[in-house]
Parts: C-alpha cells; structure tokens; sequence
C-alpha cells in the first residue's frame, strides 16, 4: 500500500515542562499585556487530562492562562479546566441548531448550554463570546441579532 502525501504532520511532542519553558521565554511582556499561554488549536477541552497538567503547572508558575473553546465537550471537562483559567475565548458560530448541524455536523446545544454554565460559576470567570463571520452561513443580521439576543440572557 502507498502512502498518501495528500496528509503530513507538522509539529513535534512536547512535554509539560518544554512548553512552559518555552512560553516563559516571552514572560516580560505578560505583565504588560496580561498575556500567558493560550490554549487553542482543535479543541482543547478534549484533551482534559494534558490540558489540565499544563494549566496547573502554569499556575504554579504564575502563568496567565486562557483557553479558544468551542465549548463542545463534556461539562466536567470544561467546569474542571475553568479553576485554572485567567480568561475564556468562546466561540458561538450561529444560534439556530438546524443550521449549526447542517454546516458543523454536530448539535449546538451541548455549545450554549456550557456556555450558560460557564457564565454562572464564580468567581465571574471573564469571558470573551466570539463569532467568527462565515459568508453564506452566518453573515446575516438575524443570526448576529439571535446571538445577541442569547449573550442579552447571560449574567
């Protein structure tokens, strides 16, 4: 059988303590710009067991730390990571289900029930409810209006 060049991995594995060496390297500028490490690429809840061993040795270092979600993962995951967050990026694509199914094949409800959940744990967790504008699917007024309206229900 011949292998695909279609496909190639790019990157290499890191353990904990080589991405935080790596992070702290920029570690000046944090304090001025209350950067730290980001969480992102995929979905990083997913990875809760790696994502929680670098957020708490991050923490340790006094390491601001966020997280980019999609928020579609298991509650528990998401409300365990959140003890060791500074800051959440939340993206919220469309409101309407049926479409959201259509366009990522999977519900959006597990998305803004989380979110619900997320808004309400303290101690406020600062949250930032991103919408990433996709021509054809949300660029419209009433899909900004029924996010909006959604984000209007929060605390």
């Amino acid at each position: 059988m011949t292998q695909s060049a279609a496909l190639h991995y790019i990157g290499e594995q890191q353990n904990i303590t080589e991405i935080l060496d790596i992070v702290e390297k920029d570690s000046i500028f944090y304090g001025q710009t209350d950067g730290g490490l980001t969480l992102s690429g995929g979905e990083p809840l997913l990875q809760k067991e790696f994502a929680m061993a670098l957020l708490n040795e991050a923490k340790l270092r006094h390491i601001h730390c966020a997280i980019e979600t999609t928020g579609h993962a298991p509650w528990p995951n998401l409300y365990a990571i959140a003890a060791s967050l500074d800051y959440v990026l939340y993206d919220i694509k469309i409101i309407d289900d049926t479409l959201n199914q259509k366009w990522t094949g999977v519900s959006n409800v597990l998305i803004l029930d989380n979110l619900c959940k997320l808004a309400k744990i303290p101690p406020n967790l600062p949250l930032h409810v991103r919408t990433p504008i996709i021509p054809g699917f949300n660029d419209n007024i009433e899909s900004s209006n029924a996010i909006l309206d959604f984000l209007d229900t929060l605390p």
